[in-house]
């Protein structure tokens, strides 16, 4: 008896992995797959906990109907993770392909995936334990200074795993090449053109209208999701809605929604040709109309709930416990366009985002993220963290909580953002915008009312959400669009920032060490800030430190006993202030 036991207890611990050398993987049962070879996914459905493609290994997705669940993915040396290509994206065949993240939240001390090639996830040990000591050759045509893994905040329960839980991560020398057809637009664009990734309107629309014309062509079908922005004073009245059906008129495209719309909503520009020449912008025609932002895409990565099959729990759990990505320093390769992040990023922990590049520093030079949407986020929507060389394009943000698209530190530099718009940047308050009550990360409680409330940046996602947050200039900032920002917020804040974080304890070249040290903040100059657009904040562009304390949402007067808005406490709060805040 016991013998077949062991032998019993043996064959469930092989059962626990699949492995794939070649060909088309297993649908699964929720065991661990090992991709080593070049595998494919057909249509299908296929349950997995954690993935791991290494030694070499491809995983190589089809333009077909394919959801595929996992508690992690991991892209390692040499191996990649593929959907589509820019010739032959992803829906250009009508396929849809949607992944699935799930796990339970294990706390503080949670165990994240870890590489399978070594500890070191295949980084050479003199590279590994350079430390800065020297610059060294990476993958993807980089030479610079390289700095050992270590585990993210909150996932330290595991010295060697170091991308967190329900995550997909790309390591050293790994690629993550995704493409999605719907709202994309592939080769050369201008760096002013939103393609089909959000559009204008091109007529005034009142309440209770079901129809939008929209200034182009787009491949917009029934059944998917947009957001048209508001025009009025309330952030919050950008408003979701579903396509019922699509036309095309000429050169436009009529929309016919599935509900009525419930507030009004701008389509025409502002004629000042009656303003004398030499006065005022040098175009007549202002640029106020809303925008309609373009949600659903061919490619989904999507949170999922605490077991495999279980769908995100509702609003009313107050659950925000999402997936979110990890991209690390000397990945290979990572070009990721048309795809959606719906209800991605951990709530109120720091480094848990839908789209995350991690302590990159120089990426290689092709690296994007272009035409996607991350909506309906648990905390921020792209985080550039000590990051070099990103190029973000035509991409719609909508819903974060507190600042939308971040930079973090003050060494990400030479990045570009073109024709990016953010839709409602919330204020992490118990309010009817955020009705998961998710906390904010730069949250930190308020001192009685005696005491000075404002101290940026320590309550900044409750108080004073950026949709854009700029911590060093030298980056390209154009034809962009920021439209509403809750509580006291604003569309662009140029922070005046020293170089914070971890990146003080690392060496950087050019504008990147500009600001190191506390009495060098803001010492970087303004690249490139060209026409960019903003409505429905508080201020527009924001280039001071210590700004005006939010009304309502900092603690009041209690003998005057005024309405205020509650800041939502974090469970997990920033425990070292000088090490993890911005230096404002």
């Amino acid at each position: 008896t016991a013998l077949w036991i062991t032998a019993l207890s043996a064959l469930c611990a092989v059962a626990q992995t699949s492995t794939c050398q070649s060909g088309v993987i297993p649908s699964g049962t929720g065991e661990a797959l090992e991709v080593v070879g070049a595998c494919h996914v057909p249509e299908g459905t296929y349950r997995f906990s954690q993935v791991n493609i290494f030694n070499g290994g491809s995983l190589s997705f089809a333009d077909a109907a394919i959801e595929f669940w996992a508690q992690a993915i991991l892209v390692e040396k040499g191996s990649t993770l593929t959907a589509g290509s820019a010739a032959h994206p992803i829906g250009q065949q009508g396929g849809r392909l949607t992944i699935h993240l799930y796990g339970a939240d294990q706390g503080t001390a949670g165990a994240g995936i870890r590489c399978k090639t070594d500890d070191r996830c295949g980084v050479d040990p003199d590279t590994w334990n350079s430390n800065g000591n020297e610059k060294v050759t990476l993958p993807g045509g980089v030479t610079d200074y390289f700095y050992a893994y270590q585990p993210m905040m909150y996932d330290a329960g595991d010295a060697h795993a170091y991308f967190g839980q329900k995550s997909i991560g790309v390591s050293y020398g790994g690629t993550l090449s995704l493409y999605g057809a719907k709202g994309s637009t592939f080769g050369e664009a201008a760096d002013s053109s939103s393609g089909a990734s959000w559009v204008r309107p091109n007529k005034t629309t009142a309440p209770g209208a079901t129809q939008l014309v929209l200034d182009r062509i787009v491949d917009w079908q029934a059944g998917d999701e947009i957001v048209v922005t508001t025009t009025d004073y309330l952030p919050g009245h950008s408003e979701q809605v579903t396509i019922d059906s699509v036309t095309t008129s000429g050169a436009y495209t009529v929309i016919t929604l599935k509900q009525g719309l419930r507030f009004p909503h701008n389509g025409e520009l502002l004629d000042l040709s009656s303003v004398p020449a030499g006065i005022g912008p040098d175009n007549k025609l202002a640029e106020t109309r809303a925008a309609v932002a373009l949600l659903t895409r061919s490619i989904r990565i999507v949170s999922a709930g605490d077991q495999l099959g279980d769908d995100f729990p509702a609003e009313s759990t107050g659950y925000y416990f999402g997936g979110h990505t990890v991209i690390r320093q000397g990945a290979q390769a990572v070009q990721v366009q048309g795809v959606e992040f719906y209800q991605l990023g951990q709530g109120g922990r720091m480094g848990h985002y839908p789209i995350h590049f991690h302590l990159a520093r120089r990426v290689p030079a092709d690296t994007m993220i272009a035409d996607c949407s991350i909506h309906d986020s648990m905390t921020r929507w792209i985080t550039l963290h000590a990051t070099q060389g990103v190029t973000l394009r035509r991409n719609v943000g909508y819903k974060s909580i507190g600042h939308g698209y971040y930079l973090e530190d003050g060494t990400e530099i030479d990045n570009g953002f073109f024709s990016n718009i953010g839709i409602l940047a919330r204020g992490a308050v118990d309010n009817s915008q955020n009705p998961r009550k998710i906390p904010g990360i730069l949250a930190k409680p308020y001192p009685p009312f005696s005491e000075t409330q404002e101290a940026v940046p320590f309550h900044s996602d409750i108080d004073h959400p950026a949709v854009f947050w700029i911590t060093n200039g030298y980056n390209d900032f154009a034809y962009n669009m920021a439209a509403g920002a809750g509580t006291c917020g604003a569309c662009y804040w140029l922070v005046p920032t020293a170089n914070s974080g971890m990146s003080r304890m690392q060496k950087w070249d050019s504008y990147a060490n500009m600001q190191q040290g506390s009495d060098r903040a803001s010492m970087t100059p303004l690249k490139r800030f060209e026409g960019n657009y903003c409505t429905t904040a508080m201020t527009s562009f924001q280039t001071v430190g210590n700004t005006t304390a939010c009304s309502g949402v900092t603690n009041g007067d209690p003998v005057a006993n005024s309405p205020q808005l509650k800041p939502v406490t974090n469970p997990y709060p920033i425990e070292d202030d000088d090490m993890y805040y911005p230096k404002v």
